[in-house]
């Protein structure tokens, strides 16, 4: 993984720890960022997005 997109999804990792602690869902605000960041980064890693959406899926099954 390139440096850029490294730091792209450690940003997007920091943002869903601080969400979690904070238990309460990400204000509405911050939805245009988040999507914009999925975006890019499914277009950089198709593979690597596929795979991090199926551990998103599983995680909500288990009520996570």
């Amino acid at each position: 993984m390139d440096p850029a997109s490294r730091a792209l999804l450690e940003e997007v990792a920091t943002d869903i720890r601080r969400v979690l602690d904070q238990r309460s869902a990400a204000p509405p605000e911050h939805a245009p960022r988040l999507e914009l960041l999925a975006v890019q980064f499914e277009q950089d890693h198709p593979a690597l997005a596929a795979a991090v959406r199926q551990v998103a899926d599983a995680l909500a099954r288990v009520g996570f």
